[in-house]
């Protein structure tokens, strides 16, 4: 950047006017401070270690990407027509500056800025955290109104603030000593304005996705594209994170199955053995395994509004659930548990863990931190930055037909609509906060840090098909075992009963048949020779599957939200591609 600066030719002899140096000003500062300094350190270092640091200025050139989440998302001023006619009176200024012009528009016209991507630079592209990241001390400061404030403020009272000093006062005087000159190109072409030019293109139905398989242990495919966050052009990485929504539930189930394989409880067990309070209401027949797979009755949550703070409380938690009476007689039936499926579990789990840890934690400590797993149930804070926008599937007329029958369903099923109203309806549901949740809602990172294993587990592709891809080769990596073939054989296994809930509704957009550990083992959940895996599909076509036939691990990711995971051909098409592969790879083999 040095040569490259050195290497200009002024536009304008040097000193004779003025012009808005956009910019360049922040390169050409950084360079003298690299010369001067005698540490030779960049303006955000520099500003860091002798200002921001001995003020306490939150304040950054530069941003450290652990801090991303707090940055608050720019938005265009919405009066479209104030902001038209600015462009349109900018523009024809430089159209009649004459002799002026080519050098106004090589200035400060978006196709000539330099670097290039500040020319296509809208208040949505400011989200990348790789651009905040960069120093540049014209553009790209990020911190507080208050730190500016307090800075400023130092420097109007003197130069200093309790006792240290940032600047004397001869200084201050002496830097801010006016200078009259021309300004030589934006007066001209804007007056007392400035404005942007819009360059946004829309996505397409497809914004970022992930696709991952292990096989036999090892990982074969590992794929990502397209945008983490259309609007803000930031690519879809190796590392990106996104919702898995639903299949978050094969972690509770999981953690779970743990226990089992350790002899701190069995699937036949009675819940009431552990948590004698659940028994109320003709509850005290649930067994573990019905408890998993969706049998208990207790698919939604009535007679209490649960908010966030309810949901951190897990004692109220556990009563509220506990005095819950059952839809339907547990057992007879299973009901999908949307939500409350993590809440069950989470409970369970605090009373059989010796160290009565909750299931985010659990998780972590007993599978993801052993395995290398880069999955969460309660995200940290400072991951939030890694994590896909997700956003609705554009094709409105497709998701419309598809609601349309859902709710025809509902309507003509008689003496049972009001229960599946009430159970999976968004007017129905509990926590409350669900029921108006958009995509564009699970940014508010207070919502991810809160644990269901349910619903808001957050992590990669790659994460969920090496956790699968372990269960599928038997339970083991590397030496570490996670479960032993026994506990895997009996998790899986198959419970056949009615669907009362989903299958009246939605037919078989969502298909379910539960197994004795809680996980779906469906006839869509085939491989295509017609072999059982099981796993947990959600919301958005998030998927992970165990295919123990061919010690597969799985996993589709996407920050495009469908509704339902059977009727999206994404992650099937490149499932059976997949398969085709392994086939060929086998053939090979064989014919060696």
């Amino acid at each position: 950047m040095g040569e490259i600066l050195a290497d200009q030719k002024p536009m304008w002899p040097p000193g004779t006017a003025h012009g808005y140096h956009a910019i360049t000003q922040g390169f050409l500062v950084d360079q003298l401070l690299l010369r001067v300094d005698p540490r030779g350190r960049s303006v955000g270092h520099f500003f860091r270690e002798e200002v921001a640091e001995k003020f306490g200025l939150d304040f950054h050139i530069g941003l450290p990407r652990t801090l991303h989440y707090r940055v608050a998302r720019s938005y265009k001023d919405s009066n479209s027509l104030k902001n038209i006619g600015i462009m349109a009176r900018y523009l024809f200024k430089i159209y009649k500056a004459g002799s002026d012009a080519d050098m106004m528009k090589k200035s400060i016209y978006p196709d000539y800025i330099q670097p290039k991507f500040f020319g296509a630079m809208t208040a949505e592209l400011w989200g990348n955290y790789e651009f905040r990241e960069i120093e540049i001390a014209a553009a790209n400061g990020i911190g507080t109104a208050m730190s500016q404030a307090k800075m400023y403020g130092i420097l109007a009272s003197g130069g200093a603030l309790n006792g240290s000093r940032l600047l004397t006062r001869k200084t201050i005087d002496q830097m801010r000593e006016p200078i009259y000159n021309d300004d030589i190109l934006l007066k001209p072409a804007v007056g007392d304005a400035f404005a942007t030019r819009k360059l946004f293109e829309e996505g397409l139905d497809e914004n970022g996705a992930a696709f991952a398989v292990y096989h036999k242990g090892k990982p074969i495919v590992n794929i990502w594209g397209g945008y983490a966050d259309t609007a803000a052009h930031n690519p879809w990485t190796e590392d990106t994170m996104s919702f898995f929504f639903s299949t978050s539930k094969g972690i509770g189930a999981l953690c779970v199955a743990v226990l089992v394989d350790r002899r701190l409880l069995k699937y036949e067990d009675l819940v009431t053995k552990y948590w004698p309070q659940f028994g109320q209401h003709g509850k005290d027949n649930v067994t573990v395994s019905m408890l998993l797979s969706h049998q208990a009755g207790v698919p939604n949550i009535f007679g209490y509004d649960v908010d966030e703070n309810t949901i951190r409380d897990r004692n109220k938690m556990g009563e509220i659930l506990a005095d819950q009476k059952p839809m339907w007689p547990p057992g007879t039936a299973h009901g999908y548990h949307a939500i409350t499926q993590g809440f069950l579990v989470d409970q369970l789990l605090l009373r059989v863990d010796p160290r009565g840890r909750s299931v985010g934690h659990f998780f972590r400590e007993e599978v993801a931190e052993k395995f290398g797993l880069d999955f969460h149930i309660g995200l940290p804070r400072t991951l939030h930055y890694r994590v896909a926008r997700s956003y609705k599937d554009s094709n409105s007329l497709k998701n419309i037909g598809i609601m349309a029958r859902y709710l025809f369903n509902i309507y003509k099923a008689g003496s049972d609509a009001d229960m599946m109203k009430k159970s999976v309806y968004p007017d129905y549901i509990q926590p409350k906060f669900f029921r108006a949740m958009t995509p564009e809602q699970w940014g508010n990172y207070e919502l991810r840090e809160i644990e269901i294993a349910a619903a808001n587990g957050i992590g990669t592709a790659m994460s969920q098909a090496k956790m699968y891809g372990i269960l599928a080769s038997g339970g083991a990596l590397n030496g570490s075992r996670l479960l032993t073939r026994k506990t895997i054989d009996q998790m899986r296994e198959p419970i056949y009963n009615d669907d009362i809930l989903l299958k009246p509704a939605v037919g078989d957009a969502i298909a379910t048949r539960f197994s004795v550990g809680g996980f779906n083992v469906a006839d869509s959940f085939k491989n295509p020779k017609g072999q059982q895996m099981f796993g947990t599909p959600g919301t958005g076509v998030q998927v992970g599957i165990a295919d123990p036939e061919t010690q597969l691990g799985i996993s589709y990711l996407t920050n495009t939200i469908v509704p339902f995971v059977k009727e999206d051909e994404r992650w099937q098409r490149l499932m059976r591609v997949t398969y085709e592969c392994l086939d060929a790879i086998y053939l090979i083999y064989y014919i060696h």
